[in-house]
Parts: structure tokens; sequence; C-alpha cells
């Protein structure tokens, strides 16, 4: 049996045949990102087939997007599944190369007391990456054992590539421990929450 990779261009696959900058626009769409969607990294796209899972690792605007929002679910299952996830975020932030990023974090069904340890690995992980972000947007509580108070100066930016920022709870200027002053001077943080919309 010949491979398709082994025949002529006319008698392969008509999906081997899209050029590369045709199938980048197509994935783009599929994400929804021309009308403004928000949808995952392109997981099940990668797994049509052997030309498509290539160019779209190797394609770093197609993993910009990165969502932290945990539902309600069992304790002992929701570890295991945020375990899989931060490993996928990982994957996401590596794949993304240099690009800059569009980050939504929201705790809001996150507990207060006693959150799980994966959850804040996975939120730590993001809040490490947010001076690469264009887009940023924050909703829930996060839980004040999840203190930016001590985040590291590598963490702490300008901000330069931010372009929008909305914050959907007020904790996140207001709480103590988990306000954004802690990784943005406050003077930065309200030349961009004045264009946001109101808590």
């Amino acid at each position: 049996m010949i491979s398709s990779e082994a025949r002529g261009p006319l008698n392969q696959p008509s999906h081997y045949r899209i050029p590369e900058d045709v199938l980048l626009q197509v994935f783009e769409e599929l994400s929804g990102r021309h009308i403004g969607g928000w949808e995952p990294a392109p997981w099940i796209l990668i797994a049509v087939c052997r030309r498509w899972r290539e160019f779209a690792i190797t394609s770093p605007t197609l993993w910009t997007q990165l969502t932290f929002s945990p539902k309600s679910q069992l304790r002992e299952l929701q570890h295991d599944y945020w375990r899989s996830q931060k490993e996928r975020l990982e994957a996401q932030l590596a794949r993304a190369g240099n690009c800059t990023l569009e980050l939504r974090i929201d705790v809001t069904h996150v507990p207060q007391v006693d959150p799980p340890g994966i959850l804040e690995d996975v939120f730590r992980l993001l809040v490490a990456n947010v001076g690469r972000c264009t887009t940023l947007s924050l909703g829930g509580k996060a839980p004040s054992v999840w203190s930016l108070a001590h985040s590291s100066e590598e963490e702490s930016t300008s901000l330069p590539t931010l372009q929008s920022l909305s914050i959907l709870n007020s904790s996140w200027t207001t709480e103590p421990d988990t306000s954004l002053v802690h990784i943005l001077p406050p003077d930065r943080l309200w030349t961009y929450f004045s264009a946001t919309r109101p808590l």
C-alpha cells in the first residue's frame, strides 16, 4: 500500500493539498476568533491527520488563548482532570512560543476554603505569564490562600502588551491578598481598568 506521503500531489487526499496559509485561516475561523469567539486550543484538529497535527503544533498563533475556569466537580475527579489540564496549558504555552497571549481566569466555582492544590498550581502557572497578555479577563473571587502578595519580581510587570482588561469581580482590585496591585503597579492598573466594564 502506498502512503499518502509517497503519492503524487494530485493523488493525495484533498486536506493534504490545502495550502498552509489557507489552512491556518481555516483553523482560525473554526476557533471563532474572527467573530470574537473564545474556543479551546485546536486539540481536536490535531487528531484529524498527521499533516494537520504537524502544521497546528508549529503554528504558534493557534495556541495563544488560555482559559482557567474550574467547574463544580467531585474533588477526587477534579485533581486528575486538572492535572491533565495543567499539562495541556504547559503544552499550549510552549507551542505559543513568543506570541502574546489571551488569558481568561474565572474562579467563580473554586472553594474559598481548602481549595485543591492542583488548582493553585494551574493558577500560578498562568499568573506567571500575565506579562505576555494582550487580553486579560478575571472573574470570580480567588481564595485568599492564593495570595499574590509574595509574587516574584518576574511576575510583577507593567503589562506592556495589554490592550484589554476585564475585571468581573471587585476582589481582584480590593482584596489585600489577591489584588492585582501585587503584580501590576496601581497607576498602570487603573489606566487599563478605566476602560473596562463596571464591577
